[in-house]
C-alpha cells in the first residue's frame, strides 16, 4: 500500500473523530461535568477536520 498524504490525512481525521468522541464519553461515564472549554475544543476539532475532510473529498473527484 502506498502511503500518501490523502491516507495519512484520513488516519489523522479518524483518530481525531475517535479521540474526541472517547474523551466526552470517558467525561460523561465518570460523571465529571464537561467544561464549556471542553465543549467548544471538542466540537470545533471535530467540526474542522470534518470540513478539511469534506474539502479533500471534493477534489479528488
Amino acid at each position: 500500500m502506498k502511503i500518501t498524504l490523502k491516507t495519512i490525512f484520513y488516519v489523522v481525521y479518524f483518530c481525531n473523530l475517535i479521540y474526541q468522541i472517547g474523551f466526552i464519553g470517558y467525561k460523561l461515564l465518570a460523571h465529571n461535568s464537561i467544561t464549556t472549554t471542553e465543549w467548544i475544543i471538542a466540537v470545533s476539532s471535530i467540526a474542522a477536520t470534518t470540513l478539511i475532510y469534506i474539502f479533500v473529498k471534493k477534489l479528488n473527484s
